[in-house]
């Protein structure tokens, strides 16, 4: 059963992971749980000079701005491309607020399904994650993804230095100054 009104509960960690269907849905899911967490969220933000709008920006007092492109999406490659191109095209480097916004982050929300429309495997689900999360990361995007330690935006892979948590008080230690680095390199590599 499809539900396309769900409202996230004020709590994000008592979210129905189930009855979030759609990208909105998915989007006030994330604005819930950044703001749990202490982070400022502004929703669907043009930058400057521009009409088009970036699906969330963030800002947490330590790690400054991070700007984020959701999509709700199943084992195809159209969304990721969409937000490939949007990031790449659209939103990075823009001013926002009077905030330069150059570390940019895609969170996919996937619901898996084969042939059948019965839920996919556990293999399938974390080959697609691994191979989508290393391609974002290759082009100088981040990659919001739950693991052990809740939700991180992570820029490298098998890098803890480039993993920025979002939980309050969560174990990670981000170095901002190499995420930038290697945001950079990977730009100045696709000439972007």
């Amino acid at each position: 059963m499809v539900v396309d009104d769900y409202d996230v509960p004020e709590n994000p960690y008592s979210v129905n992971f189930e009855k979030i269907t759609n990208e909105l849905i998915f989007q006030d899911y994330l604005e819930s749980y950044f703001e749990w967490n202490g982070w400022n969220v502004v929703r669907e933000v043009k930058p400057a000079g521009s009409e088009c709008r970036a699906d969330l920006l963030v800002e947490h007092d330590e790690y400054g701005w991070f700007g984020i492109e959701t999509k709700f999406c199943n084992h195809g490659g159209r969304k990721m491309a969409e937000a490939h191109h949007q990031i790449i095209t659209k939103y990075r480097n823009r001013t926002y607020f009077g905030h330069k916004v150059d570390l940019w982050v895609y969170a996919p929300f996937y619901r898996f399904y084969d042939n059948t429309g019965q839920p996919s495997s556990f293999m399938d689900t974390e080959y697609l994650i691994e191979l989508t999360q290393g391609f974002f990361q290759r082009h100088g995007i981040g990659f919001l993804k739950k693991s052990q330690h809740d939700w991180e935006m992570q820029f490298e892979l098998s890098t803890a230095s480039h993993f920025v948590g979002i939980k309050r008080n969560n174990q990670r230690n981000p170095d901002l100054e190499a995420i930038r680095q290697t945001v950079n390199k990977r730009v100045d590599q696709y000439r972007y």
